[in-house]
């Protein structure tokens, strides 16, 4: 069996995961979920100064303390850049990265750039005007599960230099269910870089769900995931319901 280490997106917090690691452990699996500081149950500690130093942080922080080895590490949304962060950090401890519908970064990018800034605008916008100039909000879902993010978080660059995290095999999964207008454009943006990824050879897996399967359809997404960790447990895989879809990031 695998491990695996979760990492929520923007907005949210470990509690997304739910139903997906009630799944992965009846499976057999070892799952953690870290909530990043500022989000989630974590809200409370929102403060200007965070950054994707912070959030790389957290996630090393529940390696060490877990003492986690070996680990599948899964991305979600503006994550992605979160766990190459933490692969550039702690390589040898980690088996495999999964980028959850979010493209896969390179040195020198922040998830700002990956977006664009067609997509990216509105939402600088909207940190300047309604978020204290420091965090992203949202108006269409309401606290406490989710929450406004960390603005530093998204426009932080990585720093990708090293050998052995650049070695480490890469898939990233393509949620197909969503138009590419979604989201002022991100949904085309995440379908050219599952296109871009398959010609520079990295594996991309199709799910035909929407930007977050973690909460619509979170037992298809157990069931890749169990794959990806090379299982054949995967009838041990029960259906579960959707919970309410939230934002995009």
């Amino acid at each position: 069996m695998a491990t695996f280490v979760l990492v929520h997106n923007g907005f949210a917090g470990a509690w997304v995961w739910r139903q997906v690691e009630h799944l992965l452990r009846d499976a057999g699996h070892e799952v953690h979920t870290p909530t990043l500081t500022g989000l989630g149950a974590r809200a409370h500690l929102a403060h200007p100064g965070i950054d994707l130093g912070t959030h790389v942080a957290d996630v090393l922080g529940t390696f060490a303390c877990e003492e986690i080895s070996g680990a599948i590490l899964v991305g979600s949304s503006s994550s992605g850049t979160v766990i190459a962060g933490v692969a550039e950090r702690l390589p040898r401890a980690i088996r495999q990265l999964v980028f959850l519908d979010t493209p896969v970064p390179t040195d020198g990018q922040s998830w700002f750039d990956i977006i664009g800034p067609e997509v990216a605008a509105p939402l600088l916008d909207a940190a300047r005007l309604h978020g204290d100039g420091w965090r992203v909000p949202r108006n269409d879902v309401p606290p406490p599960r989710w929450v406004p993010h960390p603005l530093g978080a998204v426009t932080e660059r990585l720093r990708l230099t090293d050998p052995d995290a650049a070695r480490l095999p890469r898939t990233m999964i393509h949620c197909t269910d969503r138009p590419p207008d979604w989201f002022l454009g991100l949904g085309g943006v995440i379908d050219r870089a599952a296109e871009a990824a398959r010609g520079s050879g990295i594996e991309v897996l199709c799910l035909k769900a929407d930007h977050l399967p973690q909460l619509s359809c979170p037992g298809d997404l157990a069931g890749m995931l169990n794959a990806i960790a090379g299982s054949s447990d995967e009838d041990q895989l029960k259906k579960a319901p959707a919970e309410n879809r939230g934002p995009a990031f």
